[in-house]
């Protein structure tokens, strides 16, 4: 079904009302078979190339099917196309990725969210961002005492409800429960403050097909809702 030539790319497009598979019109009957076949392709075409490891004299630190990641000095990252797919490097892709930063910023306090700049370069997406340090798959443990660390974690829960209730989206993070408490992941920890730093997702569940999205926005929720509701209860203990 799906070719190097006929696949739909993305261009980390998180407006309202946009798909990356609209055109084949699936429904929920068939949905699970198609994103299947999509999944198999897009990890295969990732699997057949290597991330770019190079930029100038700097660093590197790591990469991702969007960006090559390389440290400038000692606050700040620097971000470019990783060229696993290509479209990451279209000026669409990273006006697409501001606009969604941007967002973020409107149901996010700042504390929460990696500061960066975009800029595109002599034909190269390039973004500046603040290095956060910490793992970037962090757990929260049932007999965490951290007080200050699960204040937090609410606030940026809430957020992320309201993100998702007003907007129907959310950036590339995962939140659930693991066995002995929760986990965050693609969030880093510094300081006891949950830190945003990828804004958007080249496989991005919220923006491939209707059917997708409603599966996606009530897994998010009810994982988002677990959380804070083990917050509450945890506190009045």
């Amino acid at each position: 079904m799906f070719t190097i030539n006929n696949y739909p790319k993305s261009y980390a497009n998180t407006k309202p009302g946009f798909y990356r598979l609209q055109s084949l019109q699936i429904s929920g009957v068939d949905i699970e078979q198609v994103e299947s076949k999509f999944w198999e392709f897009i990890v295969s075409l990732a699997d057949s190339k290597q991330p770019r490891n190079f930029f100038k004299t700097y660093e590197f630190v790591d990469a991702g099917w969007e960006w090559s990641v390389f440290r400038k000095d000692n606050q700040t990252v620097i971000k470019i196309p990783a060229e696993i797919f290509l479209e990451v490097n279209d000026k669409r892709y990273l006006e697409n990725t501001e606009f969604a930063y941007q967002k973020i910023l409107d149901y996010f306090p700042v504390k929460f969210v990696a500061q960066t700049s975009f800029e595109r370069s002599n034909g190269l997406n390039i973004m500046e961002q603040d290095y956060i340090v910490g793992k970037d798959n962090e757990s929260i443990g049932y007999n965490t005492k951290n007080l200050e660390l699960l204040k937090n974690i609410r606030k940026f829960l809430e957020s992320a409800l309201q993100m998702l209730n007003d907007y129907q989206w959310l950036p590339d993070f995962d939140i659930r429960r693991v066995f002995g408490g929760f986990r965050l992941r693609n969030v880093i920890i510094q300081k006891n403050i949950p830190k945003i730093v990828d804004f958007t997702s080249y496989y991005d569940v919220y923006k491939l097909c209707l059917p997708r999205a409603e599966i996606a926005l009530k897994n998010k929720r009810g994982y988002i809702v677990d959380f804070l509701g083990w917050i509450s209860n945890k506190k009045k203990s």
